[in-house]
């Protein structure tokens, strides 16, 4: 018997956007997770470090690198009179893995609150929000990466608002739900797309900046920017790209099932464009091992979102043109996976073959 089910509805007046509800299986989000698996996928490698104190102040979170009451070197700028640390404990390690469960507790139905969102930090990080009001790894195609809001350095202290936590979490929920709709065949209504998509394409990108203002008000967010410039540049419609020659671009939740997983994917997509996360090789034994990573929090949250938005475990390496893809189910051990191309190519059916007559006493193979 699977956990038993009930029915949540989010405070709205905790949040700076609407949440959908959703139904919440104990510690599982809708039937993401598979029936019972862990919504945090395996996969992501490498890991980030997290502050040594995070405290909230008037709707800011409030954080610093290096612990003042255990000096590491001589530091220049004082933090000013409002984000002077106040006594905390400090973290028992600096250094988080990003194979951690930070997405099953971003999404927790417990972290409304401030306290809950500093005790979030304090256990995987912060998010690292710069001027643009975005994860300052979404700046990682310019010369120079974005700063977190006032960090002269960064082992100087920094903060950021905690309507920022509400936006990605509210931004999390929404695509989960959606994408878990959306595999089951089923069309996605207005009132589920309009926090997450408009006619710029996906609210969350990495060339939009998002405007916090009022804590009571839902975030602005703006429309394509130039990043270098700052300039609002024209764009065709997002939709535009997947419709026929001189079609009409109408909202998103007016499209058949076809057009809004399309737009699912982009939203998905933008999820990696804002967390940057990384790819990691490694020479172990007689091959390369290629696998993905990330170096912030954010970047694991960007993976793992769209691995559970996906649908899929895990990201796999094909054992024959060892391409990265996504697969429909998670591989045995020492079972073989192959993309979808591969496939087609009658693949696998070859090397089982080939298996069969070496089985047989056939020589093996060199290359494999």
């Amino acid at each position: 018997m699977g956990p038993e089910t009930r029915r949540l509805e989010y405070d709205v007046n905790m949040t700076n956007s609407p949440e959908p509800a959703v139904d919440w299986p104990a510690w599982n989000f809708s039937e993401v997770a598979f029936s019972g698996r862990r919504l945090d996928r395996p996969g992501p490698e490498g890991g980030y470090f997290r502050p040594k104190r995070v405290t909230a102040s008037d709707g800011r979170l409030v954080y610093w690198y290096l612990d003042p009451d255990e000096p590491l070197g001589v530091i220049s700028d004082e933090p000013e009179d409002d984000l002077t640390p106040p006594a905390a404990p400090a973290s028992s390690t600096d250094f988080v893995p990003a194979g951690g469960k930070q997405l099953e507790d971003l999404i927790d139905p417990r972290l409304r609150s401030d306290e809950a969102i500093v005790e979030y930090a304090r256990r995987w990080g912060v998010l690292e929000i710069c001027d643009h009001g975005l994860p300052r790894t979404h700046s990682a195609g310019l010369s120079m990466l974005c700063r977190p809001l006032r960090h002269d350095s960064m082992d100087n202290g920094g903060w950021e608002p905690l309507a920022a936590w509400r936006f990605f979490r509210s931004q999390a929920l929404g695509l989960l739900a959606i994408s878990d709709r959306l595999r089951r065949g089923e069309r996605i209504e207005r009132e589920a797309w309009r926090p997450l998509f408009d006619e710029d394409g996906p609210r969350l990108a990495h060339d939009r900046r998002v405007d916090y203002g009022d804590r009571v008000d839902p975030p602005q967010v703006s429309s394509p920017l130039d990043l270098r410039t700052g300039r609002i540049g024209p764009r065709p419609p997002p939709l535009s790209w997947v419709l026929p020659p001189d079609a009409d671009v109408r909202p998103v939740w007016e499209y058949d099932l076809h057009v809004q997983r399309w737009a699912a994917g982009l939203v998905i997509q933008s999820w990696l464009e804002v967390g940057r996360p990384e790819m990691f090789a490694s020479w172990t034994g007689r091959g390369a091992s290629i696998s993905t990573g990330a170096r912030s929090l954010f970047g694991a949250l960007a993976i793992k979102v769209a691995l559970a938005a996906s649908g899929s475990f895990s990201f796999s390496i094909c054992h024959e043109c060892r391409a990265l893809f996504l697969p429909i189910r998670r591989a045995k051990r020492g079972q073989r996976s192959y993309c979808d191309e591969c496939r087609k190519d009658g693949v696998p059916e070859r090397d089982a073959a080939r298996a069969y007559r070496e089985r047989r006493g056939a020589k093996p193979r060199p290359d494999r």
